[in-house]
């Protein structure tokens, strides 16, 4: 499928979404938001997928929402449409049973900061900077980053985040837990790779498992999460990577898993 507002590429097991209207720092609107659902479903649907990540051309991640892309519309009548397919978007990323990795650079703003927390790993380069100014301008969190931030850090330093609208270093991102590693710029590319790599490797329905998982114990009590373990437990006991990363431990060398 071709498309205009992303690049999207499948090679050895990653899915590379990279958004793409460099001219407006990757801003978002209803019809990118679209491509990147349409990505999300093939990369959901493909078993030669294994991880996926999701990263900006040039110098940003992604400025956000893009209000003033239809000047005969009202911007809040703009932002309530991309939201919507944003909010699809979120629960894609979530619910998808593959890792993804955010790779960020430069400015990551408003819903941008969301798809980076919706993801499971995020490794950015040393200059980039986070910014989630809702309040500035008279709004309120959307696409999840007010459920995913006070899990993620609490209720007081999410409180301080969106109360000031401070512009937060990768440094502090990384400090916070939303960003797993820090590179320097020029090694962006090539550190996101060898982490996607490493889980493109692995045993995909183990880790998509383990996702799912993840996701419920927000919702279950622990008697139904011990129960959801166990039942994932034997489904995953009868896989083939099982039978290799037994193998591969009794032999004392690196498992060859096929996510199968």
């Amino acid at each position: 499928m071709n498309y205009k507002y992303i690049l999207f590429e499948i090679k050895a097991g990653i899915a590379s979404i990279i958004l793409n209207r460099t001219e407006r720092l990757n801003a978002l609107t209803v019809p990118m938001v679209e491509e990147i659902l349409s990505a999300l479903d093939q990369c959901r649907d493909d078993s030669s997928v294994r991880v996926v990540v999701i990263s900006g051309a040039g110098r940003a991640f992604c400025a956000g929402a893009d209000v003033e892309v239809d000047k005969d519309k009202d911007p809040s009548e703009i932002t309530g449409e991309i939201i919507r397919v944003l909010n699809k978007t979120v629960l894609k990323i979530r619910t998808i049973e593959k890792p993804v990795i955010a790779s960020t650079r430069g400015f990551t703003s408003g819903a941008a900061v969301s798809i980076v927390l919706a993801c499971d790993l995020a490794i950015s380069s040393e200059n980039c900077k986070f910014n989630l100014a809702f309040i500035k301008i008279g709004l309120t969190p959307d696409a999840g980053a007010s459920y995913f931030l006070p899990q993620l850090i609490g209720l007081k330093k999410t409180s301080m985040l969106f109360f000031t609208g401070d512009m937060i270093s990768a440094k502090q991102a990384e400090n916070f837990g939303f960003v797993n590693k820090l590179v320097p710029d020029e090694k962006l590319e090539e550190e996101t790779n060898e982490l996607a790599s490493r889980m493109a490797a692995g045993p995909t329905l183990a880790i998509g498992r383990t996702k799912k998982l993840m996701n419920d114990s927000y919702n279950n009590s622990l008697e139904q999460h011990l129960e959801s373990e166990f039942e994932t437990q034997m489904l995953s006991s009868r896989t083939q990577d099982k039978i290799e990363g037994i193998q591969a431990f009794m032999e004392k060398r690196p498992p060859k898993f096929q996510g199968k």
